[in-house]
């Protein structure tokens, strides 16, 4: 590990007990916020899901490019990044909204309270 000192031990061990998935509530809509993709057909609160598939999946957007798509059941919005594109993607009830800035593109925000 890079900068192996004890503030970057400390910083890894704070950073390892993060949630994986967060779910906020925004007026009546529930959003999931996952870092790539959440890998189920239907969302639960604490489901066990698989945690390389939360944060390095790209499967579920490949699908929707490729025309093959839908819905995931159990929330409203589900929020994605993980994957640059050269816009935000929405489609059914997902939204990608990794635009690249960490490569010189957009940086893309949502304020989820006008979000649905």
């Amino acid at each position: 590990m890079r900068g192996s000192g004890p503030t970057s031990i400390g910083c890894w061990r704070t950073v390892r007990r993060l949630p994986l998935i967060i779910e906020v509530e925004c007026g009546k809509a529930r959003h999931v916020i996952a870092h790539a993709d959440y890998p189920a057909p239907f969302y639960r609160w604490q489901q066990p899901v698989d945690p390389q598939r939360v944060l390095w999946s790209r499967h579920r957007l490949s699908e929707h490019l490729a025309g093959r798509h839908g819905a995931i059941g159990g929330a409203d919005h589900f929020w994605f990044g993980h994957t640059p594109l050269q816009a935000r993607y929405d489609h059914d009830n997902q939204h990608y909204i990794d635009t690249g800035a960490v490569f010189g593109g957009m940086l893309t925000l949502v304020a989820l309270q006008s979000a649905g």
